[in-house]
């Protein structure tokens, strides 16, 4: 079911059959600015009341922490936060932060006040004023509103966010506005988790799995295998090749068919999908950089260095990688899961006075135990399936916050 549907609303249900009236925001919701305190007003967690700042809106969701702040009760001079305020950043060193909101799901027994760089806002509606604040109009409304930034803290007045007009429907069609955001945004929340589940199973495997330092086998094997682990480097199991940039002002060595990648397109997807800029087989042979064959890992050397992807056809890098090709000694699923190791090898005996990278002959000596080969491509497998689980999860929050994104481009006017 899509998440419109979800939310119970149909294309002819949400448009609009009533005129939609030109309101100050003002008028629809009451807007309290936080409190300020003295250090002297400092309290014990257990007596105090919590103070609310911008870090506890975390990509658009109320969040706590254990280092907020509290201070006692006898300082409080502004309301308390009541379930379904929202919570919204009036003042931050980044002026992209100013705007920032969260709505308070439900409170605790213990007492919170917004702090004095936090606005608390209370309305009737506040699902479907929450989910406005996320919209194009109110973006655009920020940007020439939020005075400060170049090194002085961006602040949004009370008097102007009070006057930001904005378009509202009648109650019932601001409720299942409201109502259908909050889907969505529970489908990506729920995404989000469940992706840092996922990451968090697999770092607990990878320790698992993988012998600790100073030891011959791991505290977990399929079952079957046993025996210790061969102590190996690198360049013994793959060949580790370097890249290079033809002649930028030849145009006969660019825009061809071949991937030429750099480091900063390499990030977390176990897939480099395709390059920027493509260069000529001319390019390719008037230049140190080779071709790789499909099925090698890009390693990157230097700037960020130690981020992976396999490449599912031929091609090459500039001077940013020591890529590996395995040989047949080593399964390379196996290999790219020994990726976290081989990356803190890299990064600790990289060096360089420009810069600093880690050469071929340097990584080929990284250290590494790997078990047989019958051990290695399950072991490999096991990581391969997390990894396309992952993905596929971010895929999911991708095309959730796309559909949002473009619900807030056509719902809000």
């Amino acid at each position: 079911m899509s998440p419109l549907a979800a939310a119970g609303i149909s294309a002819s249900s949400s448009a609009c059959r009533h005129a939609w009236e030109q309101r100050q925001l003002g008028e629809v919701a009451e807007i309290c600015r936080g409190l300020t305190y003295s250090p002297s007003a400092l309290s014990d967690s257990k007596d105090g009341v919590r103070v609310l700042r911008s870090s506890n809106i975390d990509d658009g969701i109320f969040t706590i922490h254990d280092d907020d702040v509290f201070v006692s009760r006898s300082c409080i001079n502004v309301g308390y936060i009541q379930r379904n305020d929202i919570l919204m950043t009036a003042a931050n060193g980044s002026n992209a932060l100013v705007g920032k909101h969260a709505i308070i799901p439900a409170v605790s027994v213990e007492r919170m006040a917004p702090g004095g760089f936090m606005y608390r806002l209370h309305s009737e509606q506040p699902t479907f004023l929450n989910s406005y604040f996320s919209s194009p109009s109110f973006n655009r409304f920020l940007s020439s509103h939020v005075l400060g930034g170049d090194g002085s803290i961006g602040n949004l007045s009370r008097n102007d966010l009070a006057a930001w007009f904005l378009s509202i429907p009648n109650d019932n069609e601001q409720r299942r506005i409201g109502e259908f955001f909050s889907t969505l945004d529970s489908l990506i929340a729920d995404a989000e988790r469940q992706k840092a589940l996922l990451r968090q199973k697999k770092q607990a495997y990878l320790q698992l799995m993988f012998p600790c330092e100073g030891e011959t086998q791991p505290r977990l094997r399929f079952s079957g295998f046993n025996g210790q682990w061969q102590q190996r480097q690198l360049g013994e199991v793959a060949e580790i090749v370097g890249g290079g940039t033809p002649d930028s002002s030849n145009a006969d060595y660019w825009d061809g068919d071949i991937d030429w990648y750099i480091p900063s397109e390499i990030g977390e997807s176990r897939i480099a999908q395709a390059s920027t800029r493509k260069i000529t087989r001319e390019g390719l042979n008037h230049s140190s950089a080779r071709l790789l064959p499909a099925g090698s890992i890009l390693f990157t050397s230097r700037a960020s260095i130690g981020l992976m992807a396999f490449i599912s056809r031929p091609s090459a890098t500039n001077q940013g990688f020591q890529s590996l090709i395995p040989n047949g000694e080593v399964d390379p699923d196996f290999l790219y899961a020994l990726g976290p190791r081989i990356s803190r090898y890299a990064k600790k005996h990289a060096a360089g006075s420009t810069f600093i990278e880690i050469s071929g002959s340097s990584l080929a000596k990284a250290p590494l135990r790997i078990p047989k080969l019958p051990e290695q491509r399950l072991i490999g497998q096991l990581f391969s399936t997390f990894d396309k689980i992952i993905s596929a999860a971010e895929q999911q929050i991708e095309s959730l916050q796309m559909a949002k994104a473009a619900y807030l481009q056509r719902m809000f006017v």
